[in-house]
């Protein structure tokens, strides 16, 4: 009996022990789940918050980010509640928790961390509740970019990096913003100020500094608070350095005389614009060496450099050079110019040429290349005073026919009629007319204001015989009169060159 006894207790132990054996793989395998519930302060449900939990409780490494009814979330038609399931059975590891975006117009809420081996005996889902209160914490960020002068002044054109970018705290990389550009909510150079941010700490650094300035290399650190604006100034030396042209002949000689364009012009307040430079002239600090040109205090930067001006005697460098100026430092460009250029000038002497106010009044087709419009009125071209003012309003045609008459209207109608056949001529390219349009106006305008026949008709008899010269348009070139006896300076003196 008492063997029956022990070996029914023996059999009993050994099944209690199989159970055991088989039951302990079974029990370490079943996987544990994690449910995040969002709340407000008054326990209803928050939609569209994401979450990062370190390590990844599926891998148990890197991190897993679950967004509300999104990414990752096991419970997607469920708002407020995040489901993360076949989490690791581990026991003893131990996860981190954190909001990183939270419902819109709430607070993040604080980071929980938690273990599975915390949960009652027989259960396998953790339940973590985030509860957050509303009214975001924002501030702002104040950027103050100063030269180093005595009394200094705001600069503008710098970038700066925030990090981490206070519009996406996940984001890899930081925030770029750039003065009076995307972000910048304050439109004085010089100030870059960036609004909404999230409250916490950043790092500011700059990334670009502003034209002819050296960039600042540190970084300043902040912490933005609720409605408040946190000031931080950056100050930078100025960048300079200098040019050297250097012009020489085909045989490696130095070369004076020539000039170059600079772009963009290193003496304008913003780099702008060209700025040319001659050879001993007074922008060069070489002023004594010919075929060196030399510029100092140049703002760092890069510029294009073009022969404007070729040494007389030689042909100009067609091709432009680029430098960098550098701080403390001579970018240099080289520029060799080859001689024998040679030409010739011909000087031809013409007699002085008019047309008549009939020609101009039956050739229409010649007044395009004028300028002028037969359907123009007299005042648009002269002034027309009170004494003869009813003559304003007529056309220029209408004026070349006038017949002239007794008083001051009809001493005007006579000056008019020559005076507009005098503008034609000096107007038209192909008259060579002896006076300018200028000198015309001017002329009339002045014997039309005193309202003297006389004087009119003086000056009407000096452009009647001006027009009545020869009318070379519509005639062979043949025809023109050349005059001897004429002197012409030539500047500079075609002979100094080299003679090659």
């Amino acid at each position: 009996m008492i063997k029956k006894t022990l070996s029914a207790l023996i059999a009993l132990a050994l099944v209690l022990g199989l159970v055991w054996v088989f039951a302990a793989p079974v029990s370490a395998s079943v996987s544990n789940s994690l449910e995040i519930l969002k709340k407000d302060e008054n326990g209803a449900a928050l939609f569209g918050a994401t979450f990062n939990i370190t390590p990844n409780p599926k891998t148990l490494t890197g991190v897993l980010t679950v967004v509300d009814n999104g990414a990752n979330d096991d419970a997607p038609s469920v708002d407020g509640v995040l489901l993360i399931r076949d989490c690791s059975a581990n026991p003893n590891q131990v996860y981190d928790v954190c909001e990183v975006v939270a419902p819109a117009g709430y607070d993040l809420a604080p980071c929980q961390d938690f273990k599975f081996k915390d949960l009652p005996s027989g259960e396998t889902k953790m339940t973590l509740t985030f509860v957050n209160f509303p009214g975001a914490c924002k501030g702002q960020i104040e950027i103050k970019k100063y030269d180093d002068s005595e009394e200094p002044e705001l600069v503008g054109g710098a970038c700066f990096n925030i990090s981490p970018n206070p519009y996406n705290l996940t984001a890899q990389e930081p925030l770029m913003v750039c003065d009076n550009e995307t972000g910048d909510s304050n439109d004085t150079a010089g100030v870059i100020l960036i609004a909404n941010v999230t409250c916490g700490n950043y790092t500011i650094t700059e990334v670009t500094a502003p034209l002819g300035y050296v960039k600042v290399t540190g970084a300043l650190n902040v912490t933005v608070v609720n409605n408040e604006t946190e000031n931080v100034t950056f100050n930078n030396t100025p960048c300079q350095g200098e040019i050297e042209i250097y012009k020489k002949d085909d045989k490696g000689e130095a070369l004076g005389g020539a000039c170059f364009n600079i772009s963009p012009d290193p003496t304008s307040v913003d780099l702008t614009g060209t700025l040319e430079v001659c050879d001993n002239d007074s922008n060069d600090a070489a002023n004594t060496t010919n075929g060196t040109i030399k510029l100092e205090d140049v703002p760092c930067g890069n510029y294009t450099i073009t022969e404007s001006k070729a040494p007389l005697g030689y042909v100009i460098a067609t091709e432009s050079q680029n430098v960098t100026v550098s701080n403390n430092s001579t970018a240099s460009a080289n520029f060799t110019n080859t001689a024998a250029c040679k030409g010739e000038i011909e000087i031809r002497k013409f007699e002085g040429r008019g047309c008549t106010p009939g020609y101009w009044k039956n050739h229409l087709a010649d007044w395009p290349p004028t300028g002028y419009d037969p359907s123009e009125t007299v005042s648009s071209v002269f002034n027309v005073p009170v004494c003869v003012d009813e003559l304003g309003g007529d056309t220029l045609l209408e004026a070349l026919e006038y017949d002239g008459g007794d008083g001051t209207v009809g001493a005007a109608r006579i000056l008019l009629r020559a005076g507009v056949a005098a503008v034609l001529n000096a107007a038209h390219p192909d008259v060579n007319y002896p006076h300018t349009v200028g000198e015309v106006i001017s002329d009339v305008n002045n014997a039309l204001g005193s309202c003297d026949r006389d004087t009119m008709l003086s000056l009407a008899t000096e452009l009647d015989r001006d027009n009545n010269l020869w009318c070379p348009l519509g005639q062979q070139p043949d025809g023109q009169k050349l005059l001897g006896g004429a002197c012409f300076n030539i500047t500079p003196n075609p002979y100094d060159g080299p003679d090659p």
